[in-house]
């Protein structure tokens, strides 16, 4: 697997667990400007 397909898997993953931790954040406020 390229360096590059693994990273953006990496982020994938990172962006997936945000939204689980900070779910409630993230549908209102700055942290939802961030998610999008």
């Amino acid at each position: 697997m390229g360096k590059k397909k693994q990273l953006i898997q990496h982020i994938r993953l990172v962006l997936s667990n945000l939204g689980k931790d900070f779910n409630s954040e993230i549908k209102s406020g700055v942290l939802q400007l961030i998610y999008k």
